[in-house]
């Protein structure tokens, strides 16, 4: 969990960078149907702080349109980027890709 935590810190940190606000939120993963449908993994996620200018409904879609898509979370109009499903390796392209949307 620590090392989660860990992770979701350094993606801050690339989103802080680009002056893109964000914070660090507890998520619970779900792995989906199959054998385990109702499993949930604790995780942590790092949330976009609200823009007034575009909703996170029109990021998540245009963060999948671009040269490499990045899959986002769009839940209750809040978009979130869970570190248990992301590479670290590709916390740059998600923050260059979120910067250009933005």
């Amino acid at each position: 969990e620590e090392f989660l935590f860990q992770l979701a810190k350094n993606l801050q940190k690339r989103f802080d960078e680009y002056d893109i606000s964000s914070e660090i939120v507890s998520n619970k993963a779900k792995c989906g149907g199959g054998t385990l449908p109702h499993l949930e993994i604790k995780s942590y996620a790092v949330k976009l702080k609200p823009n007034k200018k575009i909703k996170a409904s029109v990021i998540y879609h245009k963060l999948l349109e671009q040269d490499i898509p990045v899959l986002s979370i769009l839940r209750k109009g809040e978009l979130f980027f869970d570190v248990l499903v992301l590479d670290e390796n590709d916390f740059d392209i998600i923050a260059t890709n979120l910067k250009k949307v933005l």
